[in-house]
């Protein structure tokens, strides 16, 4: 019988989903003779509330973001919150037997820090031995990661691993990875064969928009934006699963002064991101490290306070990527590096320093080992 390797994220619609696909994909590259299981853990434990969960999350980041920044890796909100979270892992202690029971997993692998928390304080209560590997899937980890029973930490930076250390987990389970991305990334995409393929034109400056796979952030206002640049440049938007974005974008395609190429959700970011020069997205842990891997200049506009703007600040702090903080500065950050040339190469090049484009390939190449 295959060795089995059990997946754990939550919600189809963020990076820790999109870190689990990549770290599926690159499991069975590196080894196809095991299984790979991937399981939402929200939904597993908490169906009922997963819905709930999920709708106060957008509504805060989209409405009260500067709530959710309180809030967010507050030390004293964290060990207000650790007895109720111990209570919550000791009720879920049935159904993770059953989890287990039904995967026989050889190993654990978890890109968010509920379930591993869940499959940590499982371990702790029955004295269990099975590898569990935790994956942070920000450039930082919130004070909800810890946990002595993991086996180890996979992280993008120094730093991330030093937060760590700080907390008590000892630096051998500590490895600088980087954030997974699928394995697609480490190739590099014909210029010619893309422009052929989207009807893009192969020698145009080109910027990408992205707002994630919900298509989050005011996506159409930075369009308008941009299309009243004197510079010459073309656009690619990706509205991920924004349908309403999608429509309206549409409708100003007819009139804009820009070519402007619209795409809903897409397996084809690797692609774009190798003809565009300049990306304008939020900054999530797997889109910036996509970006980073793809040697792009990044503008980050209003990112989630919290997990985001930690992404963002510690790249802007090393001179790699712009945090704007209104659209005229969008605007301005693209014409001066379109215009710059020296300057927006000089900075691609420096932001391939800080990239990990074999991130999940490294990462299962970990994983794989502690099931020998």
């Amino acid at each position: 019988m295959a060795k089995n390797i059990l997946i754990l994220y939550i919600t189809e619609s963020s990076g820790h989903y999109r870190a689990a696909l990549s770290l599926k994909e690159a499991l069975l590259l590196k080894n196809s003779d095991i299984s790979v299981s991937l399981v939402n853990a929200f939904r597993y434990y908490h169906p009922l509330s997963e819905k709930v969960i999920n709708f106060f999350y957008y509504l805060s980041i989209k409405r009260f973001p500067f709530l959710w920044g309180r809030i967010y890796d507050k030390k004293t909100v964290i060990r207000n919150l650790n007895p109720l979270k111990s209570l919550i892992h000791f009720l879920n202690l049935k159904k993770t037997r059953n989890l287990l029971e039904k995967f026989q997993p050889a190993c654990i692998i978890t890109t968010q820090a509920f379930p591993c928390g869940v499959v940590a304080f499982y371990k702790r209560y029955y004295h269990l031995s099975i590898p569990l590997v935790g994956v942070v899937t920000d450039f930082f980890p919130h004070g909800f990661w810890p946990y002595r029973e993991v086996d180890f930490y996979t992280v993008a930076t120094p730093e991330a691993k030093d937060k760590l250390v700080s907390e008590n987990i000892p630096r051998e389970k500590i490895k600088i990875l980087g954030i997974p991305i699928m394995p697609k990334f480490v190739q590099e995409n014909n210029r010619k064969a893309v422009a052929s393929k989207f009807g893009l034109a192969p020698d145009k400056k080109t910027i990408l928009l992205m707002g994630g796979g919900s298509g989050l952030g005011p996506l159409e206002k930075i369009v308008e934006v941009l299309d009243n640049s004197y510079v010459d440049f073309q656009m690619i938007v990706v509205c991920g699963r924004n349908r309403k974005l999608y429509r309206r974008l549409s409708s100003y395609r007819r009139t804009a002064r820009k070519e402007l190429f619209l795409f809903s959700y897409t397996e084809d970011v690797d692609k774009f991101m190798d003809f565009a020069e300049i990306i304008i997205t939020k900054a999530g842990g797997s889109t910036i490290s996509e970006a980073l891997a793809k040697k792009m200049a990044i503008i980050a506009f209003r990112p989630i306070p919290g997990q985001e703007e930690n992404n963002i600040r510690y790249l802007e702090e090393r001179e790699i990527a712009f945090l704007a903080c209104d659209y005229g500065e969008i605007k301005l950050q693209v014409e001066r590096l379109l215009q710059n040339r020296d300057m927006l190469e000089h900075i691609r090049e420096k932001a391939y320093n800080y990239a990990h484009p074999a991130s999940s390939l490294e990462i299962a190449e970990l994983s794989l080992k502690l099931i020998e």
